[in-house]
């Protein structure tokens, strides 16, 4: 495959997962009898978000190595326990997402070399 023409629009699979999860929120709320648009754009929201985390920055490589193995972890436990526990794991994802942006490793401060 010829891959030369090819071009990877990171930002608009982020605008379209945004459209699309928005309108599954509108039609949830506005008209709850119609399951079927509401499902059909959550699930193609969560797929394009998932696109655009995978899909590399400009001028990077990948996004993948970035993810630590504990957070793998928790992403594939919160998939696995969200139906059953639907009450519980929401607030539970939202505290760990708090604590986890306070405690993540911040960069260091440098200070500049002296003049010569």
């Amino acid at each position: 495959m010829n891959t030369k023409g090819l071009t990877v629009n990171r930002t608009l699979a982020g605008v379209l997962a945004l459209f699309c999860l928005a309108a599954s929120l509108v039609i949830f709320l506005n008209w709850p009898h119609q399951e079927l648009w509401y499902a059909g754009f959550l699930r193609v929201g969560v797929l394009m978000v998932v696109f655009w985390w995978a899909l590399p920055a400009p001028g990077q490589e990948s996004s993948w190595p970035k993810i630590s193995p504990w957070t793998m972890v928790a992403i594939v436990v919160a998939i696995i326990l969200l139906p059953r526990y639907k009450q519980v794991i929401i607030p539970l994802l939202i505290a760990l997402v708090v604590v986890g942006f306070f405690l993540r490793p911040r960069p260091r401060y440098r200070p500049p070399p002296p003049p010569s």
